[in-house]
Formats: structure tokens, sequence, C-alpha cells
């Protein structure tokens, strides 16, 4: 079994056997992230400028898709996601609309428990863009920070911060 993501047509395949090719999802997704066990991927979908995205698991031994994150509203859609270990996803949670929200909060989400845990409360002057894990149990969160009222200018944002059980 494998998968293969089609950048170009912004579209993730799968091969359960030597003979059949599937979509799992061709609704401009992101780059599905492997995980460390290598037998599922996550990824975002539609991966776009201003919609709501959706949060997606497939399991690779069994080729079955699961929603994870479905947001209704757009006050808080999934923008990045990190594979922490086999059963947690660190994810960079945001606003779904306009240019000043490029970024938002990171959860946790335990693929397991189906439970989340937000690791950082920051105010909107601060945005998260990137998260990075930086050793075992300690992420990088990188982002911007803006440094005037009308929130256009920034400078650079930089946090560390250790993971705890959710």
């Amino acid at each position: 079994m494998w998968y293969e993501y089609d950048e170009k047509n912004k579209t993730i395949y799968f091969m359960e056997d030597e003979k059949e090719v599937k979509v799992i999802e061709n609704n401009f997704p992101s780059k599905p992230i492997l995980s460390p066990s290598n037998d599922k991927i996550a990824y975002i979908s539609p991966d776009e400028w201003e919609t709501i995205s959706k949060l997606y698991l497939f399991n690779l031994k069994n080729g079955k898709k699961r929603l994870l994150i479905d947001p209704i509203d757009g006050e808080s859609i999934p923008k990045e996601i990190l594979w922490i270990n086999n059963s947690t996803l660190a994810i960079i949670m945001g606003y779904g609309y306009g240019t000043v929200a490029v970024g938002g909060n990171v959860m946790l989400f335990d693929i397991i428990k189906n439970k989340t845990k937000y690791l950082t409360k920051y105010t909107p002057e601060i945005q998260a863009t990137q998260i990075l894990l930086a050793e075992k149990n300690v992420l990088q969160i990188k982002g911007i920070e803006y440094i005037d009222e009308n929130f256009v200018s920034t400078r650079e944002f930089l946090d560390v911060m250790k993971i705890t059980e959710i």
C-alpha cells in the first residue's frame, strides 16, 4: 500500500494493491503529513485562502478516511499540522477569513482518545504560523506579532513550549 500527492492537480492517491489506484482527496488538499509509524497520513482540505478547511486522517493499512476537525463557522479552522507521535497531532487553528489572521493558536489532538487541548491562547496580535518539533515533547512555534493597532506592522515571534498529556 502506498499514497502519492500530485501537487500539480492537488490530489492524493492511494493504492491498496497493484491493480487499483483510488483518489483519497481531490478538493485542493494540503500535502499529506506521514505519521512516524508510516501507517497514517493527515491533511487539510480544502487548503485554500478563505475557505472552511477540514482536517482528515487516512489510515494506509485499512484504507479508511476519518474526519477529525469539521469547523462549521470559519471561526477556527486548521491551518497547519505536525505529527508529535503516532497518536498526537499539533495543529495551528485560526480564523478562516481575512488577511490579519494568517495563523492562530496551537492545539493538540489525540487521535486515539479523540480529545483536543489548546497549548496556546495568544491574543489576536500574535499569530502562530509554523510549528516544529524541536526535540521530543518540545514544540518550537514561529509566527508574527503585530506591533501597531492597525495590524499592519509586524515582527517575528518565537515561542518554545513543552508538550504535556492531553
